[in-house]
């Protein structure tokens, strides 16, 4: 199927719910490869920004990318190194602060951190708060699960309830050099499944539950274009959601038709 046959038949998408989780892999399978959105000539090549940073090139993948992207290591694409969460229960002190729940970062299907499920933590100081805190535009990987799709998918903190809240354990915090990547970008690749396959060929299972580590999440390979490519998929991978009239609201993937 190609993207313009994808487009010509929306309508029919959308009295298709069982068709929806297809079409979103879809169309993010299509952004990964290089072929959701033209390439700008003008658009500096991202081995340029690698080599700026003095960071390690690469062009080959399991499949041809065009000219001006790179395969590059999550690790090589980060701000800070990677963090698991704080490991204290939280008590849901009357004076606590917010502690996100393990399933803030998985309960939302459109692939936000969901800020209103947490409990509340006592005893926090500004240090812990200091290491432990989020930032707009952190990801979030998910480390332990029982459904292995869960397992180092990410999820993106918007802030949006300004909350200030910690994370707990068996999440990962991922902050990014946004020079190089673009945390929408990078979350919605993490969904194609080019990138699955690179997360969950890192995934081990012990005692029934799936993880992956903090180190090895480190290794997956993302598929990296030009910044400037990278905020054209984004809006259009938004586009087409809207233009599906898609809800990935809470873990229900529906269809809603705003229309009625």
């Amino acid at each position: 199927m190609s993207i313009e046959r994808l487009l010509k038949n929306f309508e029919r998408v959308a009295d298709a719910p069982n068709a929806v989780p297809l079409v979103r892999r879809f169309i993010l399978d299509v952004a990964v490869r290089g072929k959701l959105v033209p390439q700008d000539p003008n658009d500096e090549p991202m081995s340029a920004a690698l080599r700026r940073q003095r960071l390690p090139v690469c062009q080959s993948g399991r499949e041809p990318l065009p000219s001006s992207w790179c395969v590059a290591r999550l690790g090589d694409l980060l701000a800070e190194d990677t963090r698991n969460g704080y490991s204290r229960r939280p008590d849901e002190a009357a004076t606590g602060i917010p502690i996100l729940r393990i399933s803030a970062g998985t309960v939302r299907r459109d692939g936000v951190v969901a800020e209103e499920e947490h409990k509340l933590i006592s005893g926090i100081t500004a240090d812990v708060r200091e290491q432990y805190g989020l930032r707009r535009g952190d990801l979030l990987a998910c480390r332990f699960s029982g459904n292995k799709e869960f397992v180092g998918r990410l999820s993106i903190f918007q802030d949006y309830a300004q909350l200030e809240p910690i994370f707990p354990d068996k999440l990962i915090r991922i902050r990014l050099v946004q020079v190089l990547a673009l945390p929408e970008y990078v979350r919605s690749s993490g969904e194609s499944d080019v990138v699955r396959a690179s997360i969950e060929s890192f995934c081990a299972t012990t005692v029934g539950n799936w993880g992956i580590s903090a180190s090895n999440l480190r290794e997956v390979l993302i598929p990296l274009p030009p910044l400037a490519e990278q905020r054209r998929i984004v809006a259009k991978v938004d586009e087409l959601t809207r233009l599906s009239q898609l809800d990935w609201n809470f873990g229900n993937l529906t269809v809603c038709r705003r229309d009625k």
